[in-house]
């Protein structure tokens, strides 16, 4: 579904996901990161989706590499469940993201740097 979103853009995803069924809001969340880690590429670049093989104890990394790859601060906030008000169009993805990790007590974390980001939950 993600690549289909993505196809044709400049953003490539190279999935490394084991064939497992996760329940369906593990599979929204991991959805979400990786549309996360495709906002975080601005000028384009490759996403790499990792998750566990074992499906009674999902876990994921979502790694995104590309020239400036980075986290708005905005979105950032958002992510740990602290948006700048008022929550608009940039802000109200990572928040339902944020939202979401926490039903799951999926401990997503979010870091960048060097022009990698990552998400990491599970």
């Amino acid at each position: 579904m993600v690549r289909g979103l993505l196809d044709g853009g400049k953003v490539s995803v190279e999935w490394k996901a084991a064939h497992v069924n996760w329940p369906k809001d593990w599979a929204k969340l991991l959805m979400n990161a990786t549309l996360l880690a495709a906002d975080s590429l601005p000028r384009g670049g490759q996403i790499v989706v990792e998750t566990s093989a074992d499906p009674t104890t999902p876990s994921f990394k979502v790694r995104a590499t590309g020239l400036n790859a980075r986290i708005l601060e905005e979105v950032e906030k958002a992510a740990r469940g602290e948006p700048v008000a008022p929550i608009d169009g940039r802000s109200i993805q990572p928040l339902l993201t944020h939202k979401l990790a926490r039903l799951l007590n999926a401990g997503l974390t979010l870091s960048w740097g060097d022009g990698v980001v990552e998400l990491v939950a599970g």
